[in-house]
């Protein structure tokens, strides 16, 4: 049978032959990702490409995985993939590929193990348990960001100025005075660091990308440093941000700082009539949408001058603009086909665009596919390579800043 998919398979080493299986495998679920409900044992096809991934099975033990499939389903009912390979283990060709690759996973149990490449695994797979922080991904596409465009990306944590325990003088206050001094000394250390940020930042550019995590939660801050302005976008609307809003109050580079309000939207119900229109719904996605506005929002080289004119100021130095001010691309994320619909309803100009990124509002249809394209990112990193290569990788998160460009995604709505 002429191998139309496999016949380009290296002979030259177990190596070269495992990444050029991956490579056909990654190929063909990426550009068959949206039809997938159409194609008879695509669900087999995800199972070898993720058993290719992990490389904790040797090439005979998925091979037999697959004859076993044959078997089972029949030659004429599996997918043509594994019609191919199901007699390409008989070629004599790769009899030597066969057995080295023996020989290296009968010394599985000597490997180094590779905790990194398991975290970003499951931080993009596995979305079954709230609390899981996801530091790993949102620094890998920090990285990867940094690779595609300009950008300039730093992690804070906050949770290392959260819930410190009182100090001697805070013990001797009242209880009410005592919260809001505490409060007030742990924004005062929190503010610092990003003070430290914003001060020894030596990338050149006048932008920095900065995502904070508190808790488990993360959320989008970009800081210009000429308008010495910040601009906070939360998908979830998440109460931890609001500390944030009080950058300017303690900042030494920031005097003003713009957030993203979610409007008051109809539920369609009868004993909640009105929502909240948040992007995020669930608890547990913000480390996908804080990645993704902060790209977004660094491809936009006008963004904090187009907030000083169009933000609408609710305190000293505070501002806010809401999501239907916003592009569609940094709403195509939503996990709400009523925010959606509303978003439409307020900007009709960009009903098409909207539309199109979300296949006419399916529902989640924008936040799968930008779930699927991070999981793409983290297979073709921990694939291509070692974990000493990957944690270098998560450290490298800006790049040199290219001239000032017009934008051509971001264009904004209002």
């Amino acid at each position: 049978m002429e191998q139309r998919n496999f016949e380009k398979l290296s002979t030259e080493s177990q190596k070269k032959f495992r990444n050029d299986l991956w490579d056909v495998f990654d190929t063909y679920i990426e550009q068959n990702e949206e039809k997938k409900e159409e194609i008879p044992d695509f669900a087999f096809v995800e199972t070898i490409y993720w058993d290719i991934t992990k490389e904790k099975l040797s090439l005979r033990e998925i091979f037999g995985k697959i004859q076993e499939h044959v078997l089972k389903e029949g030659y004429d009912n599996v997918h043509s993939f594994f019609q191919e390979l199901s007699v390409l283990k008989m070629n004599s060709k790769y009899d030597t590929i066969f057995s080295e690759d023996d020989q290296d996973y009968s010394k599985t149990a000597e490997k180094e193990p590779e905790p990194t490449k398991e975290k970003l695994k499951m931080q993009i797979t596995d979305f079954s348990r709230p609390g899981d922080h996801r530091d790993e991904l949102v620094l890998l596409m920090m990285h990867h960001t940094s690779q595609q465009q300009t950008y300039n990306g730093y992690l804070v944590d906050a949770n290392r100025f959260s819930m410190l325990p009182f100090n001697s003088e805070e013990l001797l206050m009242e209880k009410e005075e005592r919260e809001i001094a505490h409060a007030k000394r742990e924004n005062k250390l929190l503010f610092a660091e990003m003070d430290r940020v914003i001060k020894e930042d030596k990338s050149g550019s006048n932008r920095i990308q900065i995502i904070v995590k508190s808790g488990p939660h993360y959320t989008t801050l970009d800081i210009d440093k000429e308008n010495r302005s910040c601009f906070i976008v939360d998908a979830a609307d998440d109460s931890r941000q609001y500390r944030l809003h009080q950058l300017a109050d303690y900042s030494d580079f920031i005097d003003k700082v713009t957030y993203v309000k979610s409007p008051t939207i109809p539920s369609g119900k009868i004993d909640s009539p009105t929502m909240k229109a948040a992007l995020q719904k669930d608890d547990c996605s913000c480390a996908i949408f804080a990645s993704e506005h902060s790209s977004i929002l660094a491809k936009e080289p006008d963004l904090h001058n187009w907030l000083g004119e169009k933000a609408t100021q609710v305190g000293d130095k505070l501002f806010y603009v809401t999501w239907d001010q916003l592009s569609p691309e940094m709403v195509k994320n939503s996990q709400s086909t009523r925010v959606i619909n509303h978003y439409i309803e307020q900007n009709l100009d960009q009903k098409g665009k909207i539309l199109q990124l979300t296949n006419n509002n399916t529902s989640l249809h924008g936040f799968e596919t930008t779930k699927q394209r991070f999981l793409q990112t983290v297979n073709q990193y921990c694939h291509s390579y070692k974990e000493s290569e990957l944690l270098e990788k998560l450290q490298q998160t800006s790049s040199t800043p290219k001239p000032k460009e017009e934008s051509l995604l971001f264009n904004f709505v209002k």
